[in-house]
């Protein structure tokens, strides 16, 4: 089974450094993110800092007595990570709080979670499309394999436009992958107002209202932590013969170096449905193949923001 070191993750970072009341509504808003739940996160306090990655070995050699060899220093780079203002405010009109039937305290609860929902979805869409998902927001790991040239892409084949959607395998650790939260991993809310506000035609109303923002980004050490097969559509086949969705991540994992292969899986459900039809089931009840939870010992975890409508990506992109 791949390992996972035991760091922090960003349930860790707000609880540390939250309210109670805050770190309670992101825990149950983020129960089904699993990008939330279980991508390393680490506190800072800049909104944008360099970190440094290893990118080469140095020259190292057997030698004789008084006789020297060739020597090299390592190769180091200081990548740049940019943390970006998410901004979860919400509004509640008064006569919606006062009409629900379980009073406006359960409404209020209701929109604040909701809100808190969506902004971690946006943080886990971002996460792997990056300035494709929103352009104001952090790079994404999609970016990134881009400037790998493809080789750490596997293009699985699929040609129905806006049909495909992606695998992503990462490794999550202190010199891979890592969320990084701003101001200390504080999310800054504001105490729970009423306000005016205004409709589309400018007539007043009034709503409860609370302020919701953070600072966020995501820090990548090596470009040799990431890999994607791409252009997974509903039916790949070469010849008449289904593409093997194991295969291709078999494919995959064989790009990674020895020692730094991925600790997680992310996909869609139906991307998961496909790879477990492929499977032949051998119970003697004849039952079909259960999901699969693992691929190589690598856990698979399904997540609602990679895509299932993806355009389809040429094999170097």
């Amino acid at each position: 089974m791949a390992e996972i070191h035991n760091r922090l993750t960003s349930a860790d970072i707000i609880e540390m450094n939250n309210s109670e009341e805050v770190f309670g509504i992101f825990n149950e808003a983020s129960q089904y993110i699993p990008e939330i739940r279980l991508i390393h996160a680490s506190p800072c306090k800049k909104t944008q800092y360099k970190t440094l990655a290893q990118t080469g070995l140095p020259t190292v050699g057997f030698r004789e007595s008084n006789v020297g060899i060739v020597q090299s220093s390592p190769t180091i780079e200081a990548r740049d990570v940019a943390l970006k203002f998410l901004d979860a405010s919400w509004s509640l009109d008064q006569k919606v709080a006062k009409e629900a039937e379980w009073g406006e305290s359960a409404a209020i609860a209701l929109c604040a979670k909701a809100a808190m929902e969506a902004a971690l979805q946006k943080i886990a869409k971002q996460t792997w499309y990056g300035v494709q998902a929103d352009n104001k927001g952090f790079t994404g790991l999609a970016t990134l394999l881009n400037l790998q040239n493809g080789s750490y892409t596997i293009n699985a084949g699929g040609t129905t436009a806006n049909a495909a959607s992606s695998i992503f395998a990462l490794r999550t650790e202190l010199q891979g992958v890592q969320y990084a939260w701003g101001q200390d991993g504080c999310i800054d809310t504001g105490p729970i107002l009423e306000a005016e506000q205004w409709d589309s035609e400018g007539k007043k109303f009034w709503a409860y209202v609370q302020k919701v923002q953070a600072y966020i980004g995501l820090q990548v050490t090596s470009k040799q932590v990431v890999g994607r097969i791409c252009n997974i559509t509903p039916a790949i086949t070469t010849g008449n013969n289904p593409v093997s969705m194991e295969g291709q991540i078999a494919k995959l994992l064989e790009q990674f170096p020895v020692g730094k292969e991925p600790n997680l899986i992310f996909m869609t459900k139906r991307t998961l449905e496909q790879i477990r039809s492929q499977r032949i089931a051998t119970t003697t009840t004849g039952r079909e193949a259960p999901y699969p939870d693992n691929i190589f010992g690598i856990p698979i975890h399904v997540t609602e923001a990679i895509s299932n409508t993806e355009a389809i990506l040429t094999t170097t992109p």
